[in-house]
C-alpha cells in the first residue's frame, strides 16, 4: 500500500492542477505517472472497446467495467461492480445462450436498446428490445419492415436507420478480429 501512496498524492495534487486547467498537459503528466506504477494502455477507441479486444486475445482475463458496451463489443467476460460490496461476472457466452441469441442478433439488440452510436428509440429497453429481436431476427429486417416501430416519428426513424450500419460495424469488427 505504501507503494501506492506517492502515487496517490501524485495524482492529487494533478487533480487539483486540472481544476485550475492545465487540460492535455495533465493527462500526459497522469500517464507517465501511472506507466510508473502499473501496466498501463493508451487507446484511440473507446475504453470498453480496448478492454474487450484485449480480452478476446487473451491478453487480459476480463473487462472490469460499469459500462455494458463491453459486452456489445464482445468482452468475453466482463466484470461489473469491482469496488462495490457484490461484484458481478458476466461471461457472455452464458448470455447470448440463455437469451437465445446469435452474437449479431445481440449487437442489434444492444443497439436497439440505446448505445453510444445511435439515438436512442423512444420505447426501447432490453425487455422489449430482446422480445422484438426475436421475433424479427434482426434490427435490419425491422428496419425494412415499414410497420415495425409505429411510434417513432420519420425523423428518428431515419436519424437510427443512417447511424446503425456504422454502429453495427463498430461493434462487430471487435467480434470478427480473432
Amino acid at each position: 500500500m505504501d507503494r501506492y501512496r506517492g502515487l496517490v498524492n501524485k495524482i492529487q495534487v494533478m487533480e487539483g492542477r486540472y481544476e485550475r486547467g492545465m487540460g492535455r498537459e495533465m493527462l500526459g503528466q497522469a500517464a507517465n505517472i501511472l506507466k510508473e506504477s502499473i501496466p498501463l494502455v493508451v487507446s484511440s477507441v473507446e475504453a470498453e472497446e480496448e478492454c474487450a479486444r484485449m480480452c478476446r486475445a487473451n491478453r487480459v482475463k476480463y473487462c472490469v467495467t460499469e459500462d455494458i458496451d463491453a459486452l456489445s463489443f464482445g468482452a468475453p467476460i466482463v466484470l461489473r461492480g469491482a469496488t462495490g460490496p457484490a461484484p458481478e461476472v458476466i461471461v457472455l457466452e452464458t448470455v447470448l445462450s440463455e437469451l437465445r441469441l446469435t452474437d449479431r442478433q445481440f449487437i442489434d439488440m444492444c443497439i436497439l436498446s440505446g448505445c453510444d452510436f445511435t439515438p436512442k428509440p423512444p420505447g426501447y429497453g432490453p425487455a422489449t428490445s430482446l422480445k422484438d429481436i426475436l421475433k424479427h431476427k434482426s434490427l435490419s429486417a425491422m428496419l425494412g419492415d415499414p410497420l415495425c416501430f409505429p411510434k417513432w416519428s420519420r425523423e428518428t426513424r431515419e436519424e437510427i436507420e443512417a447511424s446503425y450500419p456504422d454502429a453495427f460495424a463498430k461493434f462487430f469488427a471487435n467480434w470478427a478480429a480473432e
